[in-house]
This record gives C-alpha cells, sequence and structure tokens, in this order.
C-alpha cells in the first residue's frame, strides 16, 4: 500500500495567489471602512465630542493605503480642505502594525468651494 503524496508546494503560483487575496481582502475592507455611511458616522462622531479628527482604523492591523477607494477617498477629502494622512499605528509595542488614516479638519485645514 503506498502512501498519497501530496501535490508539490508551487512557491511561485502561492505568490501570486496569495497577493491578490490580501489584495482582495484589502479592498473589501477600504469599500467598508471608506462608505459614505462610515465617512458620515465616523467624522460626526468625532465632532459631536469636540475633536477635530477623526481616525479611519481597519477592523483587523492591514495598510488599506494602496486600496483604490482609500486613494480616491483621501483625495476627496484634500480636495475639500480636510487634512488626510495616513499613520502607521500599534495598540501595544508588540502588536501588529496597521495603518490609519488620520483626518482633521482643525486650524491647519483649509476650506475650500
Amino acid at each position: 500500500m503506498s502512501a498519497a503524496r501530496s501535490p508539490a508546494f508551487d512557491a511561485n503560483a502561492a505568490l501570486g495567489m496569495l497577493r491578490e487575496r490580501t489584495r482582495i481582502a484589502r479592498d473589501a475592507e477600504a469599500e467598508k471602512l471608506f462608505s459614505p455611511d462610515s465617512l458620515n458616522t465616523i467624522l460626526s462622531a468625532a465632532a459631536a465630542k469636540g475633536h477635530s479628527e477623526a481616525i479611519f482604523a481597519p477592523s483587523l492591523p492591514m495598510d488599506l493605503s494602496e486600496a483604490e477607494k482609500a486613494k480616491t477617498t483621501k483625495t476627496a477629502l484634500e480636495t475639500a480642505g480636510f487634512v488626510a494622512e495616513w499613520k502607521v499605528s500599534r495598540v501595544s509595542p508588540d502588536a501588529d502594525a496597521t495603518t490609519v488614516l488620520r483626518v482633521s479638519w482643525g486650524a491647519a485645514a483649509k476650506p475650500r468651494g
């Protein structure tokens, strides 16, 4: 009786497949985080607390800065006069890094329109 052999691991195929899955997951997270409803909710909640900035953080540690929805949202906010910048953040020193979008409308913001 012979043991069944597992297929050989194809590192090249795996790399491409994993990069694509990562991109898809990040795009999906960006679509949720930067939806109009989410933008309104997060910005309004921060302003209602007297803050002049809001932090948009993904639900899990990841970098959304290259997701198309994140790029277009950041550009739209900046065009409107907000200050929007990507920041690397950690909950604790040994935690996984996540990249958040910090949006402010304080003194540095320049209303346009």
